[in-house]
């Protein structure tokens, strides 16, 4: 049988192999050009020679789909970066699960102490645990994958919707679980006038307008949980923030934007509060009971908007494994066939809801 012999794989391949070399020389303290060599020969020898080799396709196959893991890394949060803002905890992933230990309880302070010998307490440490949640997308059909594999932006072309919708999920969850619900101290109705918009087109009756005063009642209450006020952020959707304030306004509280925080999405500070927009965040029933509203729940005519407020240093985040799936030359699609998966945990880090407080819009009739 006779082989086709692919020139563009032969040049990715010696690329790969490059690649492979870099980081692997100063590990194994070996000659690169070796290394170069060998992981050259093993990708295409079976090519060049007309030997089928399950080995190299395996190679292949797995330089292959790092490329990929490596762009969807670079991009997942693109446009979500108030995630990066949180408690990295991706180090402490082990078979889907979180594990952070956590210390003990607060030590006694004693004022003016009479006796010179106290009492010896042990500490006892507890650990965090929760459980990455897995993302995938539908398998899609991808035409010239070997060139793609040499091109940064065609391969950006290519998984672009794919990665921001699977970027806009994960961080759409994230606020899910860093909002708090069912609270009467931590989650705030909006005290402005009528007139705000709605979350959504189907939604009846009037919403309470954002105001300055809501954002003073949600640091107030960090404030007596003795949240720190260094790091405090809000996520706001789009529906409630134009309402906050006036064009002029929101120009100079731009220009009042420190640098570092023009990164994560920062457009506005008010009360401590480094204010991001987005336009979907969360959504609440109108009843007192304050509680937040299911992920996919079919639009409710009472829905409320909600902006998560949360400290960086109470919430946290892991980013655990990715994977791309690649079957390539599939027959019935005349091209490549590639799916990916990426397992994403978030979490809060106190009890009571310290560091995080929700405002509600107010719902009436």
């Amino acid at each position: 049988m006779k082989t086709k012999i692919s020139f563009l794989r032969i040049a990715t391949n010696f690329l790969l192999a490059v690649m492979v070399a870099f980081f692997a020389a100063p590990m194994v303290a070996a000659n690169p050009l070796a290394i170069i060599a060998g992981v050259f020969i093993v990708g295409t020898g079976s090519q060049l020679l007309s030997v089928p080799s399950q080995v190299s396709g395996a190679l292949y196959m797995g330089l292959q789909t790092e490329v990929w893991v490596r762009d969807i890394m670079e991009t997942l949060f693109y446009e979500n970066e108030f995630l990066n803002l949180a408690v990295n905890h991706s180090e402490y992933v082990k078979n889907k699960t979180v594990h952070v230990p956590q210390s003990g309880g607060k030590p006694n302070v004693e004022k003016n102490r009479v006796e010179n010998v106290a009492d010896i307490e042990r500490r006892t440490d507890t650990e965090l645990t929760y459980n990455l949640d897995n993302y995938t997308t539908d398998p899609f059909l991808v035409k010239n994958i070997e060139e793609l594999q040499i091109s940064y932006n065609k391969r950006q072309s290519v998984m672009s919707q794919h990665i921001a919708t699977l970027g806009d999920v994960v961080a759409v969850e994230t606020l899910q679980k860093w909002a708090v619900t069912g609270s009467t101290t931590h989650v705030l109705r909006t005290t402005g006038g009528v007139g705000a918009m709605m979350p959504h087109a189907t939604a009846t009756g009037q919403r309470g307008l954002l105001t300055t005063k809501d954002f003073a009642l949600a640091a107030a209450q960090m404030d007596i949980d003795k949240v720190p006020k260094a790091g405090r952020f809000a996520v706001v959707p789009t529906n409630m923030f134009y309402g906050l304030f006036t064009d002029k306004e929101l120009v100079n509280q731009q220009a009042l934007v420190k640098k570092d925080m023009l990164s994560f999405g920062v457009i506005a500070k008010l009360m401590g509060f480094n204010l991001i927009t987005r336009g979907e965040v969360v959504r609440y029933t109108s009843a007192a009971a304050n509680n937040i509203r299911n992920i996919g729940a079919a639009n409710a005519a009472t829905d409320c908007s909600g902006v998560v407020c949360f400290s960086r240093y109470m919430v946290s985040q892991a980013l655990g494994e990715i994977m791309v799936y690649l079957n390539e030359g599939d027959a019935k699609s005349y091209g490549d066939i590639m799916s990916t998966e990426v397992n994403h945990a978030a979490h809060y880090l106190r009890e009571g809801n310290v560091g995080r407080i929700t405002i509600v819009q107010r719902h009436e009739a």
